[in-house]
């Protein structure tokens, strides 16, 4: 009897202790896709306040103007600066190291640190961007990750409520190719496989990736959630109507990476990377204009 109720007792144990999950997430082509997310990760990814979503034009609440500040972005690195490029499987990833800050546009925290930058794109031109404006998806989207700096991390911030901002940049095709978007398009030419990294010997100016920083730049302003497992619902998203423009040839680059690693019996393109867009559960999207000022 006792053996019984010890084993009883046991049971009961492994029925509160949650399960932990350890499958590797991925896009639909190779491990369990954007559909399996809230079943893995049900915490977060089964939220309702998730990204990207549809950006309805006629649905957005107009607000005033309010100008961005960034700070580092200029030709004259911050002291202590390195670039780090990477092939990370599931994106190109940009590790940003050194004093890059983001202020004002209405964030809700006073400074936010940039931490880095990442791309979704897809196998044509037709679709790639994670955000849509009026169900238009663009051909990839570019973010830039940062954090209240009230927080160390990245991943302590991702904890709190508004700990997150992140700026989203559509990718459209032009026919020139884009001079300052360049030195990355190159370091990504080096980076075929899954892990394959690239350290830039100087880093370029973070406002080269940038649209057109002199003009007025509307973009839109909601609550959401990082678009990728966990799927934390701390982010402050910005989205800039203005996009960047890549020639075919620069965004044929990000889609000769691979997403398996050297000596893989198959290769498999890194491409379609995007999460489909999630309900907007009834929160409301700001559309507004401002200035992207960076020195």
């Amino acid at each position: 009897m006792d053996t019984l109720m010890q084993l009883c007792g046991l049971c009961l144990i492994l029925l509160i202790i949650p399960v932990v999950h350890t499958v590797p997430w991925g896009y639909p082509q190779t491990k369990p896709g954007t559909d399996y997310w809230p079943k893995i990760y049900p915490m977060y990814c089964a939220g309702l306040s998730q990204s990207p979503i549809d950006i309805r034009t006629t649905a957005t609440i107009k607000t005033e103007p309010v100008s961005f500040d960034l700070l580092g972005f200029g030709a004259e690195a911050p002291r202590g600066a390195s670039i780090v490029v990477q092939n990370s499987g599931l994106s190109a990833q940009v590790k940003l190291k050194g004093d890059y800050f983001v202020s004002g546009g209405g964030l809700p925290g006073a400074q936010y640190k940039a931490a880095s930058i990442h791309f979704h794109w897809g196998s044509t031109n037709d679709r790639g961007s994670e955000h849509t404006v009026d169900g238009r998806q663009a051909p990839a989207e570019m973010h830039i990750v940062t954090h209240d700096v009230r927080f160390a991390t990245v991943s302590e911030a991702a904890y709190k409520v508004d700990g997150l901002a992140v700026l989203g940049f559509f990718i459209e095709i032009q026919a020139q190719a884009n001079p300052k978007f360049q030195a990355l398009v190159d370091a990504l030419g080096k980076l075929k496989f899954n892990g394959d990294t690239f350290t830039l010997p100087a880093p370029f100016a973070l406002s080269d990736l940038l649209p057109n920083t002199n003009i007025m730049m509307p973009y839109f302003r909601y609550r959401g959630s990082l678009t990728t497992p966990t799927c934390n619902e701390v982010v402050v998203w910005t989205v800039f109507k203005m996009p960047i423009r890549l020639s075919q040839a620069q965004l044929n680059v990000f889609r000769s990476l691979l997403e398996t690693s050297p000596g893989a019996p198959v290769e498999i393109p890194l491409v379609d990377n995007w999460r489909p867009t999630q309900p907007l559960n009834g929160r409301l999207i700001y559309h507004s204009a401002g200035v992207l000022r960076s020195n």
